[in-house]
């Protein structure tokens, strides 16, 4: 699987490059994968979170998580619905606004 993530708020919007660990296989079943991204772009309040996925293996995440130094409160995503992410529309499914992708302080 190949994911991309675009943090997006008031101040703007920050693209991941495609999230990858050198040396770890990312994206394993029951796992929990982080990945820091650096970007001299304060986005301000996270607004919201875009991912893409290419190649045709179905995904799917629980929950994302984040934060940063200029704001350490993290932000979650849920993915209550267990919505499957792939290239592939006959694996996934496109949600281009999901009421079930709810954010949440903690």
């Amino acid at each position: 699987i190949s994911a991309f993530l675009t943090l997006s708020g008031k101040g703007g919007e920050v693209k991941t490059g495609s999230l990858d660990n050198p040396k770890y296989d990312d994206f394993v079943k029951g796992a929990i994968d982080t990945f820091t991204i650096e970007s001299d772009i304060d986005i301000g309040q996270l607004d919201c979170v875009t991912i893409d996925v290419e190649e045709d293996d179905a995904w799917s995440f629980e929950w994302i998580s984040v934060s940063s130094d200029i704001n350490p409160v993290e932000r979650y995503v849920f993915n209550n619905e267990s919505v499957m992410m792939s290239s592939d529309l006959s694996e996934g499914k496109s949600v281009p606004s999901s009421p079930s992708l709810e954010k949440e302080g903690k």
